[in-house]
């Protein structure tokens, strides 16, 4: 998936797109337990409110990990709103 990315002290965010919704992917460092933590956010147009996805809480050890199940959760949360 193709996404812009960009970075701050602390974190990195990724922004994306699937389906006609936007999805932010905010990756952290945990320095004590020297992994990453996700989170996911869905919106389908910039007047709606961000939807927090489950990432279950999840932590990676690559960076690229962590966006790839942030993107992914998102990804399958989008594609079951087509199926409701």
């Amino acid at each position: 998936m193709d996404h812009q990315v960009t970075h701050s002290a602390d974190q990195e965010e990724a922004i994306g797109a699937h389906s006609g919704f936007r999805i932010r992917v905010v990756t952290s460092w945990d320095a004590p337990a020297r992994q990453f933590v996700v989170k996911a956010y869905v919106r389908g147009s910039e007047t709606e409110e961000e939807v927090a996805m489950d990432t279950q809480g999840r932590r990676f050890a690559l960076i690229q990990d962590a966006q790839d199940h942030g993107f992914a959760a998102a990804m399958e949360w989008i594609d079951q709103q087509g199926r409701a």
